[in-house]
């Protein structure tokens, strides 16, 4: 059996435990500025994920950033955030692949955040996501904006 991406087990995850629950989940405002503070956002978006087909109607805002960490790498991006966000509690879980990050936060447990190197995300998931065209908008403006090896897709999924 093949494992599946990162990304589709948070969602996977994110299915479950929103599905219980029933009405909408947002990212709270202070976890959006801890990620703000760590550089220089460049391009921001929400998008929303609908579950519950068969129980309560559950609607989950995600919220991606591209922060410009202001490092020559991506590899020294996201050690930059992983620092950076420590400093708020953000914790490893579970530890990511060299390329990526994946934290949790000692204030909102509930909330998971993914970084990754702007052209590895757009290496591995693509530019284009029609399930997010907020998301794939933001990302193409971010891209054209700046060529640094210093920007991070950072992710936050309540």
């Amino acid at each position: 059996m093949t494992p599946l991406p990162g990304r589709a087990v948070l969602i996977l995850l994110a299915a479950l435990l929103l599905t219980a629950c029933g009405g909408e989940h947002r990212v709270d405002p202070g976890a959006l500025a801890e990620v703000r503070s760590i550089g220089q956002v460049v391009a921001e978006a929400t998008s929303r994920w609908y579950w519950g087909d068969q129980g309560p109607r559950v609607t989950s805002r995600n919220e991606t950033f591209v922060v410009d960490m202001g490092t020559a790498t991506s590899g020294a991006a996201l050690e930059r955030a992983r620092a950076r966000l420590a400093e708020h509690g953000w914790r490893p879980d579970p530890p990511g692949r060299g390329d990526e990050l994946w934290l949790r936060s000692a204030r909102w447990e509930e909330l998971s955040l993914f970084a990754q190197g702007l052209d590895d995300y757009v290496r591995q998931w693509g530019s284009e996501d029609a399930d997010e065209p907020e998301v794939s908008e933001a990302i193409r403006r971010a891209h054209r904006q700046s060529a640094g090896e210093g920007l991070l897709v950072i992710q936050l999924h309540p």
